[in-house]
């Protein structure tokens, strides 16, 4: 845990007295892929076909990013951003995005996130399970 949720962890340890860990939101998405919003499918999905392309055309070094605009509507595009920008970096939160106190967030944040929730995705169920994909082999060529 890093960043903006470590020092709330420490500020709440200090204020109550206990033990406190954070769960950062992304975590929880990755562990719960059944309850993506829909802008998550289909980010996810636009971010594998754009790796695989690249791949394919022999590109590496590279991640697959978005990039949105600063303010209207959310839209969301493709960066490739070169690895050695990225590796070993971490984007925090704002701290002007969270309240005086340091336990809470502003509407900013709010504003922020709430594009990235929206849209109900279906998925398939197969014996109770979601099932995700049927995958076929076949050889990936230009």
């Amino acid at each position: 845990m890093g960043g903006t949720a470590s020092v709330l962890a420490d500020y709440l340890k200090k204020e109550i007295g206990c033990k406190v860990r954070g769960i950062e939101l992304s975590l929880m998405q990755r562990c719960a892929a059944h309850l993506a919003s829909q802008t998550d499918v289909d980010e996810s999905f636009l971010s594998g076909q754009t790796a695989v392309r690249c791949a394919v055309d022999g590109m590496t070094d590279f991640m697959v990013g978005f990039q949105r605009p600063e303010s209207g509507p959310y839209k969301c595009e493709i960066k490739l951003i070169p690895l050695n920008d990225v590796a070993n970096a971490e984007k925090t939160i704002p701290r002007e995005w969270i309240n005086e106190k340091g336990n809470f967030v502003k509407q900013e944040f709010i504003d922020y996130v709430l594009p990235l929730i929206q849209g109900e995705s279906i998925i398939a169920r197969e014996d109770g399970l979601p099932r995700f994909a049927k995958l076929k082999k076949v050889l990936a060529t230009k």
